[in-house]
């Protein structure tokens, strides 16, 4: 379908555009078809006075949409009214409408101008007083009218042919404000024709399908010195520039640049810690996602997550991990899905509290009885006894001494004999003693 070729293609040119001229993307993608827009409309879209006004400009506005990648074809003429445009729309036209990719349209300004006799008008040089404008304002109100419905004829005979995005430019006031009395009171009067016709009649057609107003008189409004050649009505090539840019930003709007889906993960802690660890999934598309998974272990495939996984908020897209070791997160957007692996290495194990050992009485102990410390005993020296020389024995009657007698047992017989003969010594000298006293 062409609505869909001229977005993947609209959409492959924005991104392009940012990094590289037209020519290379036209090297580029020579096996490409590039979309068809066609132009309708007057003078403005036809590129009045930018060069050769024998045929249309090609730094005209419908040529520089899209980097001016597609294929334009011109149906503008200089000077012609929604009048013309609808009754020029015949089989031949129509049938190039049908192949267009996008058709633009820029009529109604004629219609206007013609209404006030503007060359009259300007080529006066009196100030345009409430008078004036009174008299002015049935003339315009009519033309409006006709503008209304010839528009929604001109929209209804397009219809008739395709489906194709229609981009409706409504009026800009080619007359910029001014201190000079008559500049300014010009300036006043296209503001009132400009702002009423874009309100009541074009403003409207906005909800016709595949319909979309270009708002052209808000790029004007205040730059006219910038935009519109001086002394003419008709846009410089800046002022051509910035119409096709309304029309690039609306292509924007109805045709976003598919952007592929990205995720990452972020982990509350990265020190130390008891855990538990809380991990965010960030995604570049979260208004898109339809499902958030997570399992614990590496090189895990989409198979892994079909009948399995740990389901994940849609609402906080974040989950706790206790452990330690690498997960896997499962992140789903429309026909997207992404895998995102990461690691957890910093939850150490909490302290483990052993129960409290209830204290025994300390048990006195018995200490073993102390032993009296006796004196050294002295070491006598032996005497070493002589050798006793065998005697011849000699028969006898009586007692013998025992044949193991010693020197000590001979100087003990001898002791006591001598004991016993003092003692007797001392006996009778007491007796004598006592006689004499007597």
């Amino acid at each position: 379908m062409k609505i869909k070729r001229f977005s993947l293609l609209f959409a492959f040119l924005l991104v392009f555009n940012v990094f590289a001229s037209t020519a290379v993307l036209a090297e580029d993608n020579s096996e490409d078809v590039p979309p068809t827009i066609v132009s309708l409309g007057d003078s403005i879209p036809y590129g009045y006075n930018l060069g050769d006004n024998s045929t249309a400009s090609p730094n005209a506005f419908p040529n520089l949409i899209a980097g001016g990648y597609p294929d334009v074809i011109n149906l503008s003429k200089p000077g012609i009214t929604s009048d013309l445009l609808l009754a020029s729309m015949n089989e031949q036209v129509l049938m190039t409408l049908a192949e267009a990719d996008l058709i633009t349209i820029n009529i109604g300004s004629n219609d206007l101008l013609q209404a006030i006799d503007y060359k009259v008008l300007l080529g006066s040089g009196v100030p345009i007083d409430e008078a004036k404008k009174a008299e002015l304002q049935p003339k315009v109100t009519a033309a409006a009218m006709k503008l209304a419905g010839n528009l929604q004829g001109i929209i209804g005979k397009i219809r008739e042919k395709t489906d194709a995005p229609i981009f409706l430019y409504n009026i800009y006031n080619p007359f910029g404000p001014s201190q000079d009395p008559f500049a300014g009171s010009v300036h006043m009067l296209g503001e009132l024709i400009s702002t009423n016709v874009n309100q009541n009649v074009i403003a409207p057609l906005q909800v016709a399908d595949e319909t979309y107003i270009i708002d052209s008189y808000s790029a004007f409004n205040g730059k006219q010195m910038n935009y519109v050649i001086p002394g003419d009505i008709h846009p410089n090539q800046t002022g051509h520039e910035a119409l096709a840019v309304l029309a690039d930003q609306k292509l924007m709007e109805i045709y976003p640049p598919e952007i592929e889906l990205s995720a990452e993960v972020l982990v509350s802690e990265e020190e130390e810690t008891e855990g538990p660890i809380e991990v965010l999934i960030q995604t570049n598309k979260d208004d898109s996602i339809t499902a958030l998974k997570w399992l614990k272990g590496s090189d895990l495939t989409e198979e892994n997550f079909i009948s399995e996984g740990n389901e994940i908020s849609l609402e906080t897209f974040s989950f706790e991990v206790a452990e330690n070791g690498t997960y896997t997160v499962y992140v789903e957007s429309n026909e997207e899905i992404v895998l995102l692996e990461f690691t957890i290495d910093n939850i150490k194990a909490p302290p483990v509290e052993e129960p409290p050992v209830e204290e025994e009485p300390p048990v006195e102990e018995e200490k073993p009885p102390v032993e009296e410390e006796k004196p050294p005993v002295k070491e006598e020296p032996k005497e070493e006894n002589p050798p006793v020389k065998e005697e011849t024995k000699k028969p006898s009657s009586g007692n013998k001494l025992p044949n193991t007698a010693t020197n000590s047992y001979n100087y003990l017989v001898m002791g006591s004999g001598m004991l016993v003969v003092g003692f007797s010594v001392m006996v009778t000298s007491r007796v004598r003693n006592r006689k004499v006293n007597r």
